[in-house]
């Protein structure tokens, strides 16, 4: 089997001096057409496209070995080989798997799952919980639900982003995995993406504030979090996580706490520098009124119990 190396940047190079003797490289690709027809050695950069002409199945196979090896995954998968992906070049990790070059002790970005095991510890060991992620953005990557889908739990996720969904059809099939934005009215809005791993939103105000650059903006459906569970028969959730870059207040004011009643919810509170300023939104201040307390506050996320 010859393999191909898909990135001829620093991983690239790297990848290749690590395992050039245990692996038969037929060759470079690289998305940057400044280095197309350069050579890394005795080996030939082509570009994707190339890639797709010359490429045979039959006996050859790909690596990934880039800092944007989700996008490039993204990209074999719109055309359909994304199954001859024989490895994912880590530099924790070495040769790995490509959802297994996603892991960390803590998959959550500032810690989130470390206090939803706590809060469930209570539970009997063999309990399969049900989340509902909106804005769930990546199954491995900066996720709040990975450590409970591991554990056998099942849940929604949500996202504006097709190419996650894509992922979560990937490597969550058992979940439900919704490609739409969430507000609290139907419709279709202007979806600013702005970068595989930077933030999206609807919100036109935390675009400029945030000084975002913008990638294509996108036509995106929108809808109720209460009619997306009613439509997929959801009665009984575990926990909600809500982190949707900006429009996190229209969710929480306009979703039907009494009919749903999560047991803990984690939502996103932008621009905020102390649990006085938490206090003080109007976030805190409905889901105070429906019945939850503040229980923690990891830098970005809140954290509340019924």
């Amino acid at each position: 089997m010859k393999y191909w190396i898909f990135g001829a940047g620093a991983y690239g190079q790297e990848c290749y001096r690590l395992y050039q003797n245990q692996y038969d490289i037929c060759g470079f690709i690289d998305n940057d057409s400044k280095k197309t027809d350069t050579f890394l050695g005795r080996l030939c950069v082509i570009s994707y496209s190339k890639f797709k002409e010359v490429f045979n199945p039959d006996y050859e196979r790909i690596i990934l070995a880039s800092a944007s090896a989700g996008e490039m995954y993204l990209q074999l998968m719109d055309d359909h080989k994304e199954v001859f992906i024989e490895k994912t070049y880590s530099r924790i990790y070495g040769l790995t798997l490509f959802e297994k070059s996603w892991d960390k002790i803590i998959n959550s970005q500032c810690g989130e799952e470390l206090w939803l095991k706590s809060f469930f510890r209570s539970y009997p060991e063999d309990y399969k919980g049900f989340y509902v992620d909106v804005g769930a953005f990546h199954p491995f990557y900066l996720s709040n639900t990975k450590w409970a889908y591991d554990a056998g739990w099942r849940g929604i996720n949500i996202d504006a982003r097709a190419e996650c969904i894509k992922l979560y059809e990937k490597f969550r099939p058992e979940d439900i995995n919704i490609n739409c934005g969430v507000s609290d009215a139907e419709g279709v809005m202007d979806f600013l993406v702005c970068g595989a791993y930077s933030e999206s939103t609807f919100d036109n105000r935390l675009f400029h504030k945030q000084n975002l650059q913008l990638k294509e903006v996108r036509q995106v459906p929108v809808h109720t979090l209460d009619n997306i569970l009613q439509k997929n028969d959801i009665h009984d959730i575990d926990f909600l996580d809500i982190d949707a870059e900006g429009f996190d207040e229209k969710i929480i004011q306009s979703f039907n706490w009494e009919k749903y009643s999560p047991k803990c919810v984690l939502v996103e509170i932008l621009h905020k520098n102390s649990i006085e300023e938490i206090l003080n939104t109007e976030i805190h201040k409905k889901l105070t009124l429906e019945g939850y307390r503040l229980v923690n506050y990891a830098l970005l996320t809140a954290m509340y119990v019924k």
